[in-house]
């Protein structure tokens, strides 16, 4: 069994004895986190539970309770998480072909979500997992802990959720989300992946913030000097603040995926403004 400490409990790799089968848990500490937290675990258990068929969304396998604790076991992903995969990159992004396939299966597992009203509200590229050693041996979305039944006649949901870098301007300005709150972080994390760049991240979580508040995005050509309009045009349909101040409330799954055969006509943009490049160690700031 090996075990490293994570935000909320410790997160363990068992090995059945009988099957020799690895899997990945998740085991909170009951007595350290208040009812609020443990409510949020039966919220992820009771996610999960609804997709226990998906391809493309991760297995909970089981889940074990004491008094002490409560332990989340998981199917196991033998790649890892696309941020390593990221950074095993020698320029800290992906060919637009290997991109195109990522966020395809993303869009897909996405959907899925989406189409019971659920809003995952922290997708990243720590949580999609990777079934085998790349991209192409299937991928999965893992992490439900923030997740938010959303419209339908449920009531608005406001929320603090997600990851600065990746987090819609109706997160930051606290206002009713939506499930086209993941459909900003879709975009973010295509341009991360095809530029190996944030597009908002900045030297302090203040300044990301206003960079996204205040729709900082850019496409210098040093960046996407040899991206196809296609997947720019991608982006830019993801990354849309509309009257409101929040991102689109309209096609839940952007429909306007990368052809099968892009082209790759230079784009000229302006740079990215000093503000823009990113020190938070998860991408390479464009100084860099």
């Amino acid at each position: 069994m090996h075990a490293h400490e994570g935000r909320y409990g410790v997160l363990k790799r068992y090995i059945d004895k009988e099957t020799r089968v690895m899997y990945p848990a998740k085991v909170i500490r009951n007595r350290l986190h208040g009812e609020w937290f443990l409510e949020n675990i039966n919220h992820e258990i009771a996610v999960l539970m609804l997709f226990t068929s998906s391809k493309r969304i991760v297995r909970l396998h089981a889940v074990y309770r004491c008094l002490a604790s409560t332990s989340l076991i998981f199917e196991y992903a033998a790649g890892g998480d696309l941020q390593k995969l990221l950074e095993k990159q020698a320029t800290w992004r992906f060919p637009e072909e290997k991109v195109k396939v990522c966020m395809r299966e993303i869009l897909r597992g996405v959907r899925e979500l989406h189409m019971l009203c659920i809003a995952h509200l922290d997708l990243k590229p720590q949580n999609i997992l990777l079934m085998g050693d790349d991209i192409e041996d299937g991928i999965k979305l893992c992490d439900f802990g923030l997740t938010r039944m959303v419209g339908n006649g449920v009531h608005d949901v406001c929320d603090l959720a997600g990851t600065p870098d990746y987090a819609a301007p109706e997160v930051l300005r606290y206002t009713p989300l939506s499930i086209s709150t993941d459909i900003w972080s879709l975009g973010v994390i295509a341009y991360v992946i095809l530029s190996g760049h944030s597009p908002f991240g900045a030297d302090t979580r203040e300044e990301t913030y206003d960079n996204v508040l205040r729709h900082r995005l850019s496409f210098p050509d040093s960046l996407f000097g040899n991206i196809s309009r296609d997947a720019i045009n991608f982006i830019q349909s993801t990354i849309v603040m509309d009257p409101r101040g929040g991102s689109p409330t309209t096609n839940i799954v952007p429909h306007a995926q990368f052809p099968d055969a892009p082209t790759k006509p230079k784009v000229s943009r302006k740079g990215l403004s000093s503000e823009q490049q990113n020190n938070s160690g998860h991408h390479r700031g464009a100084w860099q």
